[in-house]
């Protein structure tokens, strides 16, 4: 195996095509032996140009998008990119803040009931406002247990598990208003924030149960569900409430004008199917990416009938709504537009796409391997705060019908950001095809290196550095500098590493 210069991508197609006419004499095509003096082309490679790669978009503002990559053990890179001129600015004061963490709290802003950020002191609650970058804290009196935060208002328990609403006019300085509404075995307490001056309230007793509570004036309302249904995961638009039971793939859509009021408590139930991984609301419909690589984004009307396709292919898991309705989602309408998109509902059942920032390259050569008729080829994009989860994209092309193809597992679209790159200075990585396991790279790790393969089994080296230069099916063996040699167990792939 070798990896291909960098060169412009319109050299691609002569490049594959002349390593696939170069057959040697004995090779054999759909069982034919071929003359000892040809030579055949089996296939021109398109140009590979369809990026897709995760993006984990942790919330959806007014004026931009928070992202959040893992960059180790309990910590993350998090950016926050303005919608308009696409730039992204890095949020080091949320590093240590699990994405889950943290809630909308504001058109730009994001809340947490842990005292981060600049100012800070313990008890505090915290608000970061991502179109400033500035921080507000909240002193919460230690009798209290902060469950949320919206905008300036805190929901907590006392001692005896009541609710309050703390609404700071200052750090320290705050009204206390009590939740009504609340039958007294109801146990509430906050799971979700949205766009809007209300909160979702969880009952923590054994029977369960949903509310929807109005930050201004603290009165909630018990949110009626069918018996035995049961919400995993509940939904809050500016003007939608949605619980999900993902062991019957159903979504409860009501309305939160009417659950607030007590005018229109009745809900619709739009059933999903079983491949969904993620949901978001939008006016007239539920939003459902799917578990399968690159899977669909689909809209599945309130009011019943066929869903239709939004964007063709999606990241599947990180729907994000906005202030204004829409939902943010990584993913591409057509082949080779993959972008951050916005998704709006028309209200009838139907939804739309548009482009809020693009991430479909260029692209760049940076790799190739062939093995049993299986050509991979690796190209790279740019590396930005948003395409560093993705920096490598890898395309398999079949040229040699072999049943042993089909049995080695693939690195799907894309190669994880740590791999090493084949040389210092380049972005390029190089691919071990062949094993058992299926396609391998070496990644870093506290360590020393580790062996990653498609099948999902890592094998750590004790090594600094190294390469991959060889892959049989058999066995694993790791060259170190200085000797001695090291077989790794047996019965695993094998590897030829050694350090440049």
């Amino acid at each position: 195996m070798f990896r291909i210069p960098r060169k412009s991508a319109g050299l691609l197609t002569a490049a594959l095509a002349a390593i696939a006419t170069a057959i040697p004499a004995t090779s054999a095509v759909a069982g034919k032996d071929l003359p000892t003096s040809s030579h055949v082309q089996l296939m021109v490679i398109p140009q590979d140009t369809s990026v897709t790669f995760p993006l984990d978009i942790v919330f959806a503002g007014s004026t931009g998008f928070l992202t959040a990559a893992v960059a180790g053990p309990d910590t993350d890179h998090y950016y926050w990119t303005d919608n308009t001129s696409g730039t992204s600015t890095p949020v080091p004061g949320l590093a240590t803040i699990y994405p889950g963490d943290l809630r909308p709290a504001g058109a730009d802003s994001v809340g947490t009931t842990r005292a981060v950020g600049a100012g800070a002191v313990a008890g505090d609650a915290s608000v970061l406002d991502l179109a400033t970058m500035s921080w507000t804290h909240y002193a919460v009196p230690s009798a209290y247990q902060a469950g949320a935060l919206y905008s300036n208002r805190v929901v907590a328990a006392d001692a005896n598990g009541a609710l309050w609403i703390l609404a700071f006019s200052s750090h320290s300085n705050y009204s206390l208003m009590g939740v009504t509404g609340l039958p007294a075995t109801f146990q509430g307490w906050p799971v979700a924030t949205g766009h809007a001056m209300d909160m979702l309230l969880r009952s923590r007793a054994s029977a369960g149960g949903e509310a929807v509570l109005d930050l201004a004036t603290g009165v909630a309302s018990v949110i009626p569900m069918p018996a035995g249904f049961g919400s995993y995961l509940d939904l809050l638009t500016p003007t939608q409430v949605g619980l999900y039971n993902w062991t019957r793939q159903q979504v409860l859509v009501y309305s939160l004008a009417g659950l607030v009021s007590g005018a229109e408590t009745r809900h619709q139930t739009v059933s999903l199917p079983a491949t969904t991984a993620a949901i978001a609301l939008v006016p007239g419909a539920v939003l459902a990416g799917s578990n399968e690589l690159s899977g669909p984004v689909r809209a599945f009307p309130d009011s019943g009938g066929p869903a239709t396709t939004v964007l063709g292919s999606g990241d599947g898991a990180a729907l994000a709504p906005a202030p204004d309705g829409s939902v943010l989602e990584a993913g591409a309408p057509a082949p080779g537009g993959w972008g951050v998109q916005r998704i709006k509902g028309d209200a009838n059942g139907g939804a739309s796409s548009s482009q809020v920032v693009g991430l479909n390259g260029p692209l760049r050569n940076a790799g190739l391997t062939f093995n049993h008729g299986l050509l991979r080829h690796i190209e790279s994009i740019p590396l930005t705060p948003l395409t560093q989860s993705g920096s490598y994209q890898v395309f398999n092309h079949v040229l040699v019908p072999d049943t042993s193809a089909a049995d080695q597992s693939s690195l799907a679209a894309f190669v994880p950001s740590g791999a090493l790159p084949c040389a210092v200075g380049v972005q390029c990585v190089r691919i071990g095809d062949g094993g058992l396991g299926g396609a391998s790279v070496l990644l870093r790790s506290r360590s020393g290196i580790v062996v990653r393969y498609a099948a999902g089994n890592d094998v750590v080296l004790p090594s600094a550095d190294g390469r991959i230069v060889d892959t049989s099916p058999s066995s694993q063996i790791a060259r170190r500098v200085p000797p001695p040699a090291r077989r790794a167990e047996p019965g695993d792939r094998r590897r030829c590493l050694h350090r440049d």
